[in-house]
Formats: structure tokens, C-alpha cells, sequence
């Protein structure tokens, strides 16, 4: 599912610290289960359980924290900007992000110590202890962030009804005016917006002999009036008002500054709920000249004597002034601040740019984290004058905030700040405490010049530091991640390549694993590497079953849906909810699925943290020839407790007659239940499964022995292309079949160890169907005929025969003329070394033309292409055989400027399945094909023969780069979600990281690779060690 990939990527940058370790939790809960098999006993998890709940309360105190800080937040806001409706609503919003900021902290929390509980089940009722599995915490903060939110959104929505951008909202004013008459409020409050100072000092004089200048709803009503002043840019009305409040206390004045200073950062928030009238550009700046600084600097004037303590007074949420001129990016205001403390001394200034408020977030923090340059600028210039002269725990502090928000602004990617504080002269000599350092985490997010920024700025000996939980280091991130460019900054600086994790690892095999073959290419061999060791060492997990097993009966058709896109570069995610509908209905989604028939339903908690591409839905159908497929999306109620239904969608799948699309994706539409429109959209692929008619089963065949190496005789070099890239001389014939078993024997000696006996496993490569539906040995998708390209599933049979029959006499004549083809000069570096095996070796081994008219140079092997029937006949009944299915691919037919259609894949199969069920007889017979869809559909219609998925992980460059096989983890996983016997892997794969094999024979699957690089003795020497015991090669 990705959730600990993932991990790191959905935590809250500045936040990181209070996450709870998943991956470290997992790897300890590996290690117990290791440590439990190795000495044969049941594993104890008291210490995991110790460390669960430590981890557990460091997230909870801070969320809760955080919790009732938005709550306070949320209380200050109401009472001081009540007043003007406008600014209430933009601090509301402000406040709306902050709280799904922390849903997310808390789901996200929640959802990994939920998983480790389970990991932890699953392993108890492996070894019958169902009933010893603790849950000794309460996960509980997601509902009541739940709560807050709806609370927040009943505020918004009951403003948004009255909000103009004209006259305020007289509610507060009408509340501490009472006693007097009805219409006080909206005259005092035309006064001050229209700078009419002899109306509003008779109506302030009024309101102050009826209830008492010293009286706190006098007080109040000044304030408000200040505040509504400021917001309407009266600056004669606010020269008024201060004047009349010079005798309040202090903390009067602190909130009202504070509250200006909130204002002018909020007169800039860009709403996306509503449109407000906005300033043009030059009337703008002067609002916000005028207000941030003038009328701050007013009332600091009228404050003179006391401005300094002032500005060191915390308000409800223990923030200073300068916290909120940080937050709201009043430069202005931060420089005048900061000029009152270093009128005293530059610690002064230091101490309070370190002054941490209730979130435990200093002026810097804001500062950083909503991106404000010119502040974090100045704020950094008085730490480093200000470094030498602190003590050295205040200097440790010091430092130890600039690295962490450092790595804040790096996974922000925020340019400048980035160059900011990595140039900052702030030595970076702490080792992270956090596990991550700021190279770590550049090379994370792959920015190489970020990396080459860190290294040259005194960071360059980060380059070795190994995280605590994996062992891994920059490179290791930047190589698993797959950045190319980041990694060879890295090389450059001089990281350790040939070190290992905490796993046995390199960093090349981190590469290779994950598709990344290229990069995996730049990265130096390990000499002294222990062939056993690494990945080829990975512990046997208890056997768990695979998440389709077949049942006795082939009766039932099955709608198998895969989430989002398969392809790799496009991007579509299962669920994907419009950003302004989520402002509405919130991102707490549940996905409900469910057939037409309604006997399977899956629903699914949408964290938008998981990886759904590798998690497939089954739904039995009773009429596959039209199937109906039904979402229904809710979202968590006001309680958290349950779901409220949203909207619906429907999905009407089809089963093509005689041709299927293959473009497999569908998107559907979810519509509000309430105003029919469009709310979300749901994307998937689809594939339809109808039941296969076994028939007479053969009951004596051979099994391919388990116990001893298998050398795969191939006719083409693997994983075919519609270059035609991939095909090898004469490889759907029988004579090339035949001439493969009799070069068995030579290739084995080549290929094995002393000692080490092998059988001999032929490839038939690419077999297709014709028009006709009769199954045919060709890997061409297509064949020359009358001088055009026609693919093998429009002709018939006979239509087929005379095309490749003139297609051979074509290539014929080419060789007689002495034409080189592509194919005569990559045969003769195809075996160095090996001419002794003569012409034979030739015909078996030969290489790719590089056209399709050039497909070979020896007509010896040119016969008329084999039926599929033909060739199960012919062939002696002791050659066990590997049929590989040859189904088109979206990618193929793309580049052959061809319609992206096939014959419908249930005919395509049966058809197949008919023949090997009626003419296999007792070989020893292994189904296998590159289509993900093809190998699934064959595990879901039988279960007599062997399946095994041909994958790219490998191959460069990848051109049909399915998520589900693009690399050795994905194939895995796929073959292990669908119970598949093991995988072929290009070969360039397994002489990069031989100790892949043992990794694969580890997991329980039979490994296999194809490929050009196969054809040289010294390749199969490298990776040799790793086959055997029941392998292919």
C-alpha cells in the first residue's frame, strides 16, 4: 500500500519531530520476528508494545496541545474580530487550514499505530494467539478535530449568507450598547468610517458618561472601534480613539496591536470560498503601508513609555507582537519592533525572535514557514551577531533551530529560504536528533541543487551519516527515490558506494529494485559483496494467502478493478475531489464499491496517503457480457462516528463481442446527492474474467522439477517490442524449437556448476490468435502483406501463412546479396569467445533485425510459423515448455499507428487454454506472458498450469512502463496479490544485483530472466550462484 514510502511525504514539515516512527515500529517488529524464527520460538512484542505507546503519547500531547491552541485561537478571534465580519470570516478560514492541517496530523498518526496493531495480529493469529493481541490506546483525535472543523464551517457558512464588502455587522456593537438607543451602533460607527470627528466625539462622550470611561464595555467598544478604524483606513478616527484610550493598561494596548497587525496580514488572504472586492494594485500598497506600519506606529507612540514592555507581553496564546508580524508578513512592523530591543542589547533581540508561544513556534518559526524571506532575512542577521555573544546552550539552541527549520524549508521547497539558511554563518555541526538531515532530506525530494548547496555550505560530511532505523544515507534515499541527478552530486562529493544498510543493502540494489536501472548503472559493484547477504538474506515470512486464491469451481465471472492509473507518467488518482469541493464537504472520505449483484462491497478509508494501484477489487458478476459497477462516497458525520453519504456514481463495463478496447481506464463521475453536480471523480482499469470450460484435464503430466536449475532455451530475447528490437532468428518455428533442445546439453555446461544437474525448459515465444481464433507461434504483432503492415489477429489463417511464407523469401533474398543486417552485427557480439559452438549456437542465439522486413539472414530456420496445435504435436513429449502469451499492448499500438484494439481477451485465452488442455498431453507445461491482465485472467480460469509474469524490471528504456511490473518490488507484489508461480526479469537486472535470485526464491516465487546479456557465458557466470535450486536462467 505505500504507507510507509509515503510516509514522510504527508507529514506536516514543521511537525516532523511528533510523527509517530511507522517504519521504525515496523523494523523493530520485523526484528522481534526475525530474532523469534532464528532461535525456533513464538515472538514476544511486550518491548514493541512499550515503545507503541511511547511514541503514541509524544503525538498525543501534541496534538492536544495543538488542539487547544486552535481552540484559543479560534476564542481570540471571535472576541476581537466580532466586530467587523469581513476579518472574522478570513481569520476563520485561516483557522479552517490550520485544523485540517491537524486531521491530517492526527489521521495520519492514528493510521500508522493501527497498522502496526495489525501487523502484530496477523502475526498472533498465524500461530493460533488471536486472542493475545493489546490495543492499549485510545484513538480518538481525529473525531474531535472532527468536531472543531464542522464547528468552524457552521460559523463560515452563517457569515457567508450576510458578508458584502460594504457596512460592518452591528452585532457586537448593538451587545455592549444596549441601554442606549437601537441606532448607536450604526451611528458611531458612520462617524469613524467617514473620519466625521465631531459626531464620533459626541457619541464617544455619550457612551462614556453613561457607563464610565474606566468601564470594560467602554473599553471594548474603543477597541472595536480602532480595530473597524484601521480596517477602513480612517486614519483621524484612529488618531481619536488613542487618544481616549491612553489611560488603559497595557495588555489593552497588546491586544489591539496584535489585532492590527492580524488585520493587515488578513486584508491580503486570497479566499477561495467567496469573492470580496479587491484593491487595485496602487491603492493596495498604500492599505497596507497605512496599515501595517503608520497606525502601528501610532500606537506606539501613544504607548511611549511602556512600548517596550508591550511588546514583550504574551497574549491567551503566548505570543508577542513580533510573532504575528512574522506570521502576516509585516516587514515593516518586525524592523520597527526589533529597533525598540536593540536599543537595549542585541541579546535582547535574540531573545525574542527565540520567544516560543503556546505551539511552541518562535517568530522564525512563522517566519520560515509561511515563507517570508525579507523577515526570516532579518531575523537570521541578528542571530549570527548575536551566536557569539549567547551562552553555549543558548548558541546549541540557536543552531539546533536553524537545521530544523532548515529541513522545513527544504521540504517546502522554498527557493530562497532554502539559500538562506544553508548560507547562514551558523555553524551545522550537530548530528540530527530527528534521524534526518537537511542533505537527507534534499536528497529526498531529489533537488540536486539543494544537494550541491548543503555540501558546499558545510554539510558535506552529512554525506556519510547513516539513519538510525535503515541504515541508510543520502545516497540511499536519492537512489531509492530514483534521482538521477541528485545521486551524482552525491558520487561527486565522495559518498561510501559500497556501503551497506542496515539490511546488507547498496545503494545500486535500492536503484535496481525500484525500476531504476540507469541510475543503478552508474553506481560501482561492491567487490567484496556476499553473494547470500542483502537481499538474497531477506527472512522467510509465515505463508499468508495470496489475495485471489482460485476456488474448485470455474463457474463464476469476476469485474477485477485496479485503482487509478497503471501507466507510469500519467497521473490520475482514484478518488480525485476538486479542491473547492473539499473546502466544502472536507477531505474525511470513504469510497463504497459494489456490483450490480451487490454480493461483494469494499469500502475503502480515503487517507490520500496510500498507493491504491496495487490493491485490485474483485466483484463477482453473474452477467459478465454487461457488468455494472456502483460507487457511493460518504464523508465522517459532524461526530466522527459515522458516515453521511455525499453523492453517487454508476460504471456501465462491457465485454466486447469479437474486438476489445485496449485503452482498460474509466473514469466516472460522482454526483451530489442533493444538487446533481459533480463532486469527485473516480478513476480505474478494468478487466472481465467469464469462466473457462476445463474439459478433459491431462492427469499425467510431468511436474518441472523444483528441486533442480532450469536453463529456458528462447527463441527471442525476451520481452518483445513493436520495434521488433526483441526478436531473434527463426523464433517461430519448429525447426528453431527443435534446434533449441538440441543445444540444451552445450548451453547447460555453460551455464551451470559442478555438481549442479538441470533440465531443459523451451521458450515458444509470442503466441498469438488469428482473425480465425487459431492460435499461432509468431512474436510479430504484425506481418508484411502487399507491402503493408497487417497485425497477425486481422488475417486468417491461411491469410497468415502466405504472409510470413513471402515475408521469409524477402529475407531470403536479402541474405543472398550479402546485405549485414542489424542482426549479423549483434550476433557477433552476442557470444565473445564462444565460436566454438559453431553455426548451431548461431541459429539458437542470433539477434534482432532492426526492421521488419530484416528479420534474418539464415533461411535455414525459415520455415512456415508453427500453430500452436503444430507445435505441442511435433514436439517429443519429454521438452517441458514455457508458452509465452503474446497480447497487444496500449503502448504497441500506439507506436504502429494502430487502432488500440484486440480481440476480446476471454476468446483470446480460451482459445489458447483449449489447445495446451487438448494437446499438451504429459509435458510439463509453464504459461507466462508480459500482460499483467493476461497472467491474471490465466490464475482466475485455471489452476493446472504454472503462471509466470515476464516483467520489464530491466529493461531500458521501458516503453511500456506498467506501474504493476516496471520494477522487481512491483512485480512482486503483483505476483504475490494474485498468486503467480514467479517472474522472468530482464537479464540486465539480475547481472546487476545477482543476489535479486535468492531474494525472489526467498519469497516463494521461481525466478527467471530473458534477455540478450543471457547469451554471454560471462553473464551467466555472475548470477549463476543465485539460481539454483528452482530456477530459470
Amino acid at each position: 500500500m505505500r504507507f510507509g514510502k509515503n510516509y514522510s511525504q504527508k507529514q506536516v514539515p514543521e511537525w516532523a519531530a511528533y510523527y509517530v516512527p511507522y517504519n521504525s515500529l515496523k523494523r523493530r517488529f520485523n526484528d522481534i520476528v526475525k530474532e523469534a524464527h532464528g532461535s525456533n520460538k513464538i515472538a514476544c512484542f511486550a518491548e514493541l508494545y512499550s515503545y507503541i505507546e511511547h511514541s503514541a503519547k509524544v503525538f498525543q500531547d501534541f496534538n492536544d496541545t495543538l488542539h487547544s491552541f486552535l481552540k484559543e485561537q479560534f476564542r481570540v478571534n471571535a472576541m476581537h474580530c466580532i466586530t467587523e465580519k469581513e476579518h472574522f470570516y478570513r481569520g476563520v478560514i485561516e483557522l479552517l487550514k490550520e485544523a485540517e492541517k491537524l486531521l491530517s496530523f492526527g489521521r495520519v498518526n492514528e493510521e500508522a499505530i493501527r497498522r502496526v496493531y495489525r501487523r502484530i495480529a496477523r502475526y498472533n493469529r498465524s500461530h493460533g494467539l488471536a486472542g493475545e493481541t493489546k490495543q492499549f490506546i485510545k484513538l480518538d483525535r481525529e473525531k474531535t478535530t472532527l468536531a472543531d472543523i464542522d464547528s468552524m464551517e457552521g460559523y463560515v457558512a452563517g457569515i457567508e449568507d450576510r458578508l458584502v464588502s460594504g457596512p460592518p455587522d452591528m452585532e457586537y456593537l448593538l451587545t455592549i450598547s444596549e441601554n442606549y438607543r437601537m441606532n448607536y451602533a450604526e451611528s458611531v460607527c458612520l462617524a469613524a468610517e467617514h473620519e466625521d470627528i465631531d459626531a464620533l466625539t459626541e457619541l464617544i462622550d455619550e457612551k462614556a458618561a453613561g457607563d464610565g470611561a474606566s468601564e470594560p464595555r467602554f473599553q471594548d467598544l474603543l477597541s472595536s472601534l480602532v480595530l473597524l478604524s484601521v480596517s477602513w483606513h480612517a486614519r483621524k478616527s484612529v488618531d481619536l480613539l488613542l487618544e481616549r484610550m491612553a489611560a488603559f493598561d497595557g495588555m489593552m494596548y497588546h491586544r489591539l496591536m496584535n489585532q492590527i497587525i492580524a488585520i493587515a496580514g488578513r486584508m491580503h488572504m486570497k479566499l477561495e470560498k467567496i469573492e470580496l472586492k479587491e484593491l487595485d494594485p496602487v491603492e493596495q500598497s498604500k492599505v497596507e503601508a497605512t496599515t501595517s506600519t503608520e497606525f502601528f506606529a501610532h500606537v506606539l507612540d501613544h504607548i511611549a513609555p511602556s512600548k517596550e514592555a508591550a511588546m514583550l507581553t504574551t497574549d491567551a496564546l503566548g505570543r508577542l507582537p513580533l510573532h504575528y508580524a512574522a506570521l502576516y508578513g509585516s516587514t515593516d512592523i518586525c524592523e520597527i519592533i526589533l529597533k525598540i530591543f536593540e536599543s537595549r542589547t542585541p541579546k535582547h533581540c535574540v531573545r525574542s525572535i527565540m520567544t516560543e508561544d503556546d505551539k511552541a513556534y518562535t517568530p522564525l518559526h512563522y517566519a520560515v514557514i509561511s515563507n517570508h524571506v525579507a523577515i526570516a532575512k532579518r531575523f537570521v542577521s541578528v542571530f549570527e551577531t548575536g551566536f557569539q555573544l549567547n551562552k553555549p546552550a543558548t548558541a546549541r539552541v540557536m543552531a539546533s533551530t536553524m537545521k530544523d527549520l532548515l529541513s522545513v524549508a527544504l521540504s517546502y521547497q522554498y527557493d530562497e529560504m532554502v539559500h538562506l539558511l544553508a548560507t547562514c554563518s551558523i555553524a551545522p555541526s550537530i548530528h540530527p536528533d530527528n534521524e534526518e538531515s537537511a542533505l537527507y532530506v534534499a536528497a529526498r525530494i531529489g533537488r540536486a541543487d539543494y544537494v550541491k548547496l548543503l555540501i558546499q555550505n558545510g554539510r558535506a560530511h552529512e554525506v556519510h551519516l547513516q539513519q538510525s532505523v535503515r541504515g541508510w544515507t543520502p545516497l540511499f534515499m536519492a537512489c531509492a527515490k530514483g534521482h538521477s541527478a541528485a545521486s551524482e552530486v552525491l558520487i561527486q562529493a565522495g559518498a561510501w558506494q559500497g556501503l551497506h544498510d542496515w539490511d546488507g543493502r547498496t545503494a545500486r540494489e535500492h536503484a535496481a529494485a525500484r525500476g531504476h536501472v540507469a541510475l543503478a548503472e552508474m553506481l560501482t559493484v561492491c567487490k567484496s559483496e556476499f553473494r547470500m547477504g542483502g537481499p538474497a538474506a531477506v527472512p522467510l515470512k509465515p505463508d499468508t494467502s495470496a489475495y485471489f486464491t482460485p476456488g474448485p469451481e470455474y463457474d463464476c465471472s469476476y469485474v477485477i478493478v485496479n485503482p487509478g492509473i497503471v501507466q507510469e507518467g500519467k497521473t490520475a488518482d482514484f478518488l480525485d475531489v476538486p479542491k473547492e469541493k473539499q473546502a466544502s464537504y472536507g477531505s474525511r472520505f470513504v469510497l463504497e464499491m459494489f456490483s450490480s449483484e451487490g454480493s461483494d462491497v469494499h469500502r475503502l478509508n480515503m487517507l490520500f496517503l496510500d498507493d491504491h494501484t496495487h490493491r485490485p477489487f474483485l466483484f463477482s458478476v453473474l452477467k459478465p457480457s454487461i457488468a455494472w459497477l456502483n460507487f457511493r462516497l460518504h464523508r465522517a458525520n459532524l461526530a466522527g462516528t459515522g458516515t453521511v453519504v455525499v453523492g453517487n456514481g454508476t460504471a456501465k463495463l462491457e465485454l466486447g463481442q469479437e474486438r476489445d478496447s485496449l485503452l482498460r481506464a474509466r473514469n466516472v463521475p460522482i454526483l451530489d446527492n442533493k444538487r446533481w453536480e459533480v463532486v469527485a471523480t473516480v478513476t480505474f482499469t478494468f478487466v472481465i474474467a467469464k469462466p473457462f470450460a476445463l474439459g478433459d484435464l491431462p492427469s499425467d503430466r510431468r511436474p518441472h522439477g523444483a528441486e533442480r536449475a532450469a536453463v529456458v532455451g528462447r527463441g527471442g530475447l525476451g520481452l518483445n517490442g513493436p520495434d521488433h528490437g526483441s526478436h531473434q532468428t527463426g523464433e517461430n518455428v519448429i525447426e528453431s524449437c527443435l534446434a533449441q533442445e538440441k543445444l540444451g546439453a552445450s548451453l547447460v555446461q555453460i551455464g551451470t556448476c559442478p555438481g549442479h544437474e538441470a533440465s531443459f525448459l523451451l521458450t515458444v515465444a509470442g503466441v498469438q490468435l488469428t482473425k480465425d481464433h487459431v492460435p499461432v507461434v509468431c512474436s510479430e504483432l504484425s506481418l508484411i502483406k502487399s507491402g503493408q503492415e497487417v497485425r497477425v489477429h486481422d488475417l486468417d489463417l491461411e491469410q497468415f501463412k502466405h504472409a510470413s511464407s513471402a515475408q521469409s523469401r524477402l529475407v531470403s533474398e536479402l541474405g543472398k546479396l550479402n546485405i549485414e543486417t542489424d542482426c549479423d552485427r549483434r550476433r557477433a557480439t552476442s557470444l565473445p569467445g564462444q565460436q566454438e559452438h559453431g553455426a548451431d549456437v548461431q541459429e539458437s542465439v542470433g539477434c534482432t533485425p532492426g526492421s521488419n522486413s530484416d528479420r534474418s539472414s539464415d533461411e535455414r530456420v525459415q520455415e512456415t510459423p508453427a500453430t500452436l496445435e503444430d507445435l505441442l504435436v511435433r514436439l517429443p513429449e519429454d521438452v517441458d515448455l514455457n508458452i509465452e502469451i503474446r497480447y497487444p499492448s496500449v503502448h504497441e499500438a500506439k507506436k504502429a499507428v494502430i487502432p488500440q484494439e484486440a480481440i476480446e481477451i476471454n476468446t483470446f485465452v480460451d482459445a489458447i487454454l483449449d489447445k495446451i488442455f487438448k494437446f499438451g498431453s504429459a509435458r510439463s507445461i509453464v504459461l507466462s506472458s508480459s500482460s499483467p491482465e493476461i497472467c491474471v485472467l490465466l490464475t482466475v480460469k485455471q489452476k493446472v498450469y504454472s503462471v509466470m509474469l515476464v516483467a520489464n524490471a530491466g529493461v531500458q528504456p521501458i516503453t511500456d512502463k506498467d506501474k504493476r511490473t516496471s520494477s522487481l518490488q512491483d512485480a512482486i507484489q503483483f505476483t504475490k496479490r494474485w498468486n503467480i508461480s514467479g517472474i522472468f526479469f530482464a537479464s540486465e537486472l539480475l547481472v546487476l544485483c545477482p543476489r535479486f535470485i535468492q531474494h525472489v526464491k526467498r519469497l516463494g516465487l521461481t525466478c527467471g530472466s530473458y534477455g540478450a546479456m543471457n547469451n554471454d557465458p560471462g553473464n551467466v557466470n555472475v548470477s549463476v550462484p543465485g539460481w539454483f535450486e528452482n530456477d530459470a536462467c
